[in-house]
């Protein structure tokens, strides 16, 4: 899944001005759609379990590429509307203190969570277009017509020095269930 990552200084590169206080915020993502979404807000879970990370998410953790990690897979809706699919990445060693309750969140947000942590920093998001070619594309957005620019960010976070990777990808219609 390798994608070509930029960071703020090109976000030029994304037309769509109504994503851009989406993708380049900097506090809580899911506080920031709770108080946007004009109906009910909620999260989907779509996987929650131990696996393998992919090579490229290994590498910015740090980790062997065949260490098991907890892989959290989930939606955040707005009124039952798919808006942003979002992919954390979380190494065992990272699940310990507070965190070690998020094998066990269910629909909880993780974002809320981590936002909570008084030593919780992140560093630079990245962005970069999801390509159709890109598995991840195939996985979860079967479903839209092949011109649609998707956007996609990335943050690594870290809690008490351990890493943390959250990818997060904006569906186009997010800014049309948006009230402004």
């Amino acid at each position: 899944m390798i994608l070509d990552w930029k960071n703020k200084v090109a976000a030029a590169q994304i037309t769509d001005a109504d994503l851009h206080p989406f993708i380049f915020h900097e506090g809580s993502l899911t506080r920031l759609i709770q108080d946007a979404c004009d109906g009910e807000f909620g999260v989907k879970i779509q996987s929650a379990d131990w696996g393998i990370p992919l090579s490229e998410e290994a590498d910015l953790l740090g980790l062997p590429l065949e260490q098991e990690v907890f892989v959290r897979e989930s939606w955040l809706q707005c009124n039952l509307t798919n808006l942003i699919f979002a992919r954390s990445i979380i190494p065992a060693a990272t699940l310990t203190g507070k965190l070690s309750s998020v094998t066990e969140l269910g629909e909880g947000s993780l974002g809320e969570l981590l936002f909570a942590e008084n030593d919780c920093e992140r560093t630079e998001m990245r962005f970069a277009r999801l390509t159709e070619s890109c598995e991840l594309y195939q996985h979860i957005i079967p479903q839209q017509p092949l011109e649609t620019i998707i956007w996609v960010r990335q943050s690594l976070f870290r809690i008490n020095r351990k890493p943390l990777l959250i990818m997060e990808v904006f569906l186009p219609v997010i800014s049309q269930c948006m009230h402004n």
